[in-house]
């Protein structure tokens, strides 16, 4: 829990700076595009994760029967 709130309040400090730096190379259209894609990465991430723990989890149950 301690990791998610840390995450938080470091994305609430860093996600102004981030948007100021890609504003200045590129639009808000830009910008909309880069969180789209981030967006897809961070949902294949989880999507993996979950696949992986659920693995993790058979692979544990089969060791101890």
């Amino acid at each position: 829990m301690a990791i998610v709130q840390s995450m938080v309040v470091i994305s609430l400090a860093v996600a102004p700076v981030v948007g100021a730096l890609l504003l200045k190379f590129t639009s808000w259209r830009g910008i909309f595009f880069a969180q789209a894609i981030l967006g897809v990465v961070v949902v294949a991430g989880s999507m993996l994760l979950w696949l992986l723990f659920l693995h993790l989890h058979i692979f544990i149950r089969m060791a101890l029967d």
